[in-house]
């Protein structure tokens, strides 16, 4: 009778691991469907990554790392920080929200090819997926709120090596940052953003919120490949960055006047010393 049992105790761990062998399998179909559906196929370039495998390898090292530090660290009295430290390892994560994305991928295909007077053109897609839920974390308010269309492709020079734009809101970040932190089980971490806004404040005389909020707004990158007034090959490059209330441009300054190399004028810094890229 024991052994009928051990059998049939076996046969059912046996079918429970294939049932959930099979039940993992299905999930992953599905994620790569959700996924490949925003890709394109048949590029240069296809990649697809279920991050479901690495959570579980993190989540595995970390609930070891307590005894890795009893090891590294004999001393019991000297094991007391980087315990406090691990015990802020989780919450933070879970803060930041990794954990929501749940797969990625990126596709790269030929749209034009190259010719004598314009290198190829490529079509690149990155695409993360975070379910059907609203996802939390920090890292996704960092994100735009929601999908902007590309409609400023066609007003971009022909000779465009590389552009972008974004929006970010620094101010809103560092508010929930601030939060994320006040919970964390370490009393100095906790201190770490009074600090901070202490530091900015007695440096450049206005707070380090003012300073963030000022941030927040559109980023644009482009970078042109043409020709020089003398007629010799050049790289343009143009940053643009947000500056409420021109606080940006005050602690810009301020950085530049300590730096060798740099003047600054009333709206403008400019450096003496010429540079590879010339900045429009």
């Amino acid at each position: 009778m024991k052994f009928l049992n051990a059998v049939l105790i076996v046969l059912s761990l046996t079918l429970f691991a294939c049932v959930s062998d099979s039940v993992e399998k299905t999930d992953d179909r599905k994620l790569f469907d959700k996924v490949s559906s925003k890709l394109e196929k048949g590029g240069s370039y296809f990649n697809f990554q279920s991050n479901k495998y690495v959570f579980k390898a993190i989540e595995s090292s970390y609930l070891h790392v307590p005894e890795a530090i009893k090891v590294i660290v004999p001393s019991p009295q000297q094991q007391v920080m980087p315990l406090m430290i691990y015990k802020c390892l989780k919450p933070l994560n879970n803060s930041l929200g990794i954990h929501e994305m749940l797969a990625a991928g990126a596709s790269s295909i030929l749209i034009a090819e190259k010719t004598e007077k314009n290198p190829a053109l490529f079509r690149s897609r990155q695409f993360i997926y975070y379910g059907d839920k609203q996802p939390k974390g920090l890292i996704w308010d960092f994100m735009a709120g929601e999908n902007a269309e590309l409609n400023t492709l066609a007003t971009l020079p022909k000779e465009t090596l590389f552009a972008s734009s974004s929006e970010s809101a620094p101010g809103k970040i560092w508010s929930k940052l601030k939060i994320i932190f006040s919970t964390l089980p370490f009393p100095p971490i906790q201190r770490v953003p009074m600090i901070a806004e202490q530091t900015f404040l007695s440096k450049f005389k206005f707070t380090l919120p003012a300073f963030l909020d000022s941030l927040s707004g559109t980023y644009s990158t482009i970078i042109v490949s043409a020709k020089s007034a003398k007629g010799k090959p050049a790289l343009y490059a143009m940053l643009k960055i947000p500056n409420k209330n021109n606080l940006v441009f005050k602690v810009l300054s301020k950085l530049a006047k300590s730096q060798a190399g740099l003047q600054v004028l009333p709206n403008e810094i400019s450096p003496t010393i010429p540079i590879p890229l010339t900045w429009i």
